[in-house]
């Protein structure tokens, strides 16, 4: 089930936006710009745009918690983040992804087949989460 609070409201309105790397929005996004644009639709302002960059502020800031609503979740490899994604529940997330830098050489068509969109998805379905933080507004 998913819970509606405030983060999650802001980023279901993204939901379908296609994919495109590197992208902050409105029209498209990457995982972190996406992250960043619903902190920021939230009241919260942060100041770097990278995963790696959102995970160190968040953690300095709001401290790791388990996966669940209104947390940052972060993927990547060996203690460092490469993808952010938006916990909606302790099972489901909110994401920008599917074609990463690929993404930047793709028509519309392409990235559909690709599922590049914003999506809502099983937090199971990746095996390397490395951390998630709550945020508090």
């Amino acid at each position: 089930m998913i819970n509606l609070t405030l983060m999650t409201f802001m980023a279901m309105q993204y939901l379908n936006v296609p994919y495109k790397w590197g992208s902050n929005g409105p029209f498209d996004f990457d995982c972190s710009g996406l992250a960043i644009k619903v902190l920021h639709d939230s009241g919260i302002t942060i100041p770097d745009d990278s995963a790696e960059g959102l995970r160190l502020w968040a953690t300095k800031r709001f401290g790791e918690c388990e996966a669940g609503s209104d947390c940052l979740l972060f993927f990547g490899k060996d203690g460092k983040a490469n993808h952010v994604a938006i916990g909606v529940s302790a099972t489901h997330m909110i994401e920008a992804g599917g074609a990463g830098e690929d993404s930047l050489k793709m028509d519309l068509k392409q990235l559909g087949l690709k599922d590049a969109r914003v999506r809502i998805k099983p937090i199971a379905n990746r095996r390397d989460l490395i951390s998630a933080v709550k945020i508090i507004y």
